[in-house]
């Protein structure tokens, strides 16, 4: 694949990311690194949802998904599923992004895999938002926002989408599902998002 260069010649960091990428599944192929193989496919996943490539980017993440399934690797599993929830739901099929979104959080909550798991409850937010749940859609991110384990990637989707919500609630519905999370642990939460399933 040729790369991409701006008008310096030099290679732009999205074709750099792929060559890399190239490069690293070339490599893992040949020693027989399945776990390795897995992580490359799971990083041209990245690089295809960065530039809205979100049909590239899930069967990129497929493909890190069978190879991790394969491996019995859970956490590499739950992760491959949280990442690919976003370009199924930015695909429109709200369906199968709830359904990995899901998946991911009950495999992150068994593995103890807290930030994947955050990172699941930011995608379920969306799609309760996008459903007309927004007060629920609130409380699951203000869970997410007030956690340690979350990162900051995952922070800044949660952010993102709380200033969303807030436009859209009035200030003592805001103020209400503020104090139900208040109360609410993540364990709470875990269970009542796992029963939905």
């Amino acid at each position: 694949m040729p790369l991409n260069t701006g008008s310096s010649g030099q290679a732009s960091p999205t074709a750099e990311a792929r060559a890399s990428l190239e490069e690293c599944v070339t490599l893992n192929i040949s020693v027989g690194d399945r776990w390795g193989l897995g992580l490359g496919y799971q990083g041209f996943g990245r690089v295809a949802q960065a530039q809205g490539q979100h049909i590239d980017a899930v069967e990129m993440y497929s493909k890190g998904l069978k190879t991790f399934t394969e491996l019995g690797a859970r956490w590499d599993v739950a992760r491959a599923l949280a990442e690919m929830g976003r370009s199924l739901f930015a695909l429109g099929n709200d369906a199968e992004a709830g359904r990995v979104w899901h998946e991911a959080f009950q495999i992150a909550s068994e593995t103890q895999g807290a930030h994947v798991a955050l990172e699941a409850l930011v995608g379920i937010a969306r799609l309760k938002a996008k459903q007309g749940h927004l007060e629920y859609a609130l409380e699951l991110i203000l869970i997410v926002m007030s956690n340690p384990a979350s990162v900051q990637e995952t922070k800044d989707r949660a952010n993102h989408l709380y200033a969303e919500l807030e436009a859209q609630l009035t200030k003592p519905q805001v103020e209400a599902v503020k104090e139900r999370a208040r109360s609410k642990s993540l364990d709470e939460i875990v269970r009542h998002v796992l029963a939905e399933m």
